[in-house]
């Protein structure tokens, strides 16, 4: 594959392989792309994986590059029927809220699919990740939460990807 894709199907591969341990607790669905298709109360929690933007970068060697990527991690969270006060979003009875969830596939991201730290993500990725998220409270029954990994690809020579 090439450096781009390679990247991306690290990040799949390790939430998906969460998801099957168990480790992502919860999680119905994992997709990549299109998140319109997957808007069910029953479908939730899942999460969406999606490029939002890229650009190729020049690095110290002569015709050698890295593509900037930003990487949207997009976690749909149900609130209870009677969720008021937002005791989903910060619910610390058990592992089902949606904080938690959030912290669990940040520590997913930062691990390999055996479990070990590995920030530089199989060897797909130039540099260390960074991380960006926020939460939007204002649907009636989920919880939107946009997690945005900004990553640059492993060193390629130009017209090589």
């Amino acid at each position: 594959m090439g450096a781009i894709v390679d990247l991306v199907e690290e990040v799949r591969n390790r939430l998906s392989t969460a998801q099957a341990s168990g480790s992502l607790t919860g999680v119905r669905a994992i997709y990549v792309g299109d998140a319109s298709r997957a808007r069910k109360l029953t479908d939730m929690p899942l999460i969406n994986l999606s490029v939002l933007s890229g650009a190729d970068e020049p690095t110290a060697h002569k015709a050698r590059f890295t593509s900037d990527l930003n990487l949207e991690v997009l976690i749909l969270h149900p609130k209870l029927a009677d969720d008021t006060t937002d005791n989903q979003l910060y619910k610390t009875s058990d592992s089902s809220g949606a904080l938690f969830l959030i912290e669990t596939v940040l520590n997913v991201l930062d691990k390999d699919t055996s479990g070990d730290l590995d920030l530089l993500f199989n060897s797909k990725s130039y540099n260390l990740v960074n991380y960006n998220w926020e939460i939007d409270n204002s649907f009636e029954t989920y919880y939107e939460i946009i997690l945005t990994v900004n990553i640059k690809t492993a060193e390629f020579t130009a017209g090589s990807r």
